[in-house]
């Protein structure tokens, strides 16, 4: 039965992103049902925002034989003070230990992202299409013929080993691994992971703490403001709107946010766009709470979009680009409206349906009510004990000496 877990973890503290919302959440819930959780982390500080016991991680700054051989030192006396009945672990830079950790206890690992088993990180080529092809040597070949990588061939060779690295997953077929979407899964089993040993757990998000205080017209666009997360298609789809009652809010930091203020400016919408940077989780569920709907602009193939489910648990009505993990959370016409082709003005017409036709807003959000339970946390949590039961299970299975 396992009720000690010990997470394996790079950010313990919440910043803009999912993964760290998820393990946070994911700790805290657990934490709930009665779970002891403990966390080992690869953060420099010491910024743990979760009450459990701690433990920080040597860098990854020398070589792979030194390093590993400090990681295993460091999880050998975690084991032997912490003894949890399994390890799970969100992070990859533990693939050089493996033998070690199953040697000591029950492991599965959540991959978030396709950088697992890609080196370009996103699994698309020009154009966002989906790229099928298995993680293998020809890929340093095929990031300039398909335009699946970076212009640096440095940073190419960076990424790929790093894909590369975790390919010791399939040596070790009694670690379970946990996904979020079905793109996920397929991308697992398009690179010769065995189907048996996926878990399938959709993300949740916790329910709304604030009554409903939504402005007419105001449009949330929350996220990292990075160019595949199509911030600037966001922005060119409001422009397209002219006048009428719209504000767009975009919470959120990184590479474009100087960009999207002189794009702005530049399209004479300056007064209409919030870009308030980096909010915490109160300023977040204010965010939710007063927009109108949310707009999802993601141009990659996300591997879920968490978003999706912060905004049924606060009853808003998403607008966004289908594919990938959307499919699992955006029901059309019912708790949002899909947009097929991935540019400004298809994106616009569909924000536009929105703000003028009312009676439709507010039956997208009802059905964002109603489809809400299904990625409750509760729903989460239950998946999740499952998978951990499987997990423990088959590690017991693969110690029995015949």
């Amino acid at each position: 039965m396992v009720k000690r877990i010990l997470m394996l973890v790079d950010f313990p503290h919440l910043y803009n992103g999912g993964v760290s919302r998820v393990v946070l959440d994911t700790c805290r819930g657990l934490q709930r049902r009665g779970y002891e959780i403990g966390i080992a982390h690869h953060m420099p500080s010491d910024r743990v925002e979760v009450d459990c016991p701690s433990w920080k991680l040597p860098h990854s700054t020398k070589g792979r034989a030194e390093y590993d051989a400090d990681l295993t030192a460091a999880l050998v006396k975690i084991f032997d003070e912490f003894r949890p009945d399994l390890l799970q672990s969100h992070s990859r830079k533990a693939s050089g230990v493996l033998d070690r950790i199953v040697e000591r206890t029950a492991m599965c690992q959540f991959l978030h992202d396709q950088s697992y088993f890609c080196g370009g990180g996103h699994r698309m080529l020009r154009g966002y299409r989906p790229c099928h092809r298995a993680h293998g040597p020809l890929c340093l070949v095929h990031n300039y013929l398909l335009g699946c990588g970076g212009m640096r061939p440095s940073n190419n060779w960076q990424w790929w080993k790093s894909a590369e690295s975790f390919t010791t997953m399939k040596r070790q077929p009694g670690i379970r691994l946990q996904v979020a979407s079905r793109l996920m899964r397929d991308g697992l089993l398009e690179n010769g992971y065995s189907g048996d040993r996926i878990d399938l757990i959709r993300l949740s998000s916790e329910p709304s703490k604030l009554a409903d205080r939504a402005e007419l017209g105001r449009i949330l666009v929350p996220g990292r403001l990075a160019r595949e997360k199509g911030v600037h298609v966001a922005l060119e789809a409001v422009a397209w709107l002219g006048g009428g009652t719209w504000r767009l809010s975009m919470p959120g930091l990184g590479p474009e946010l100087d960009a999207l203020r002189h794009r702005a400016s530049e399209l004479g919408i300056a007064d209409r766009v919030e870009l308030p940077g980096e909010l915490d989780a109160e300023a977040m569920e204010l965010e939710y709470a007063r927009c109108d709907f949310v707009v999802f602009p993601v141009l990659r193939h996300e591997p879920f979009g968490l978003i999706g489910t912060e905004a049924m648990a606060h009853g808003k009505p998403v607008v966004a680009f289908g594919g990938g993990g959307v499919e699992e959370w955006l029901f059309d016409g019912e708790s949002g409206l899909r947009v097929s082709e991935r540019s400004a003005e298809p994106l616009s017409a569909a924000v536009r349906r929105l703000l003028e036709d009312r009676p439709l807003r507010d039956r997208l959000a009802a059905g964002a009510q109603r489809h809400y339970p299904q990625f409750h946390p509760d729903r989460y949590l239950d998946r999740l004990e499952e998978s951990y039961g499987k997990t423990l299970a088959g590690w017991k299975r693969g110690r029995v000496v015949t």
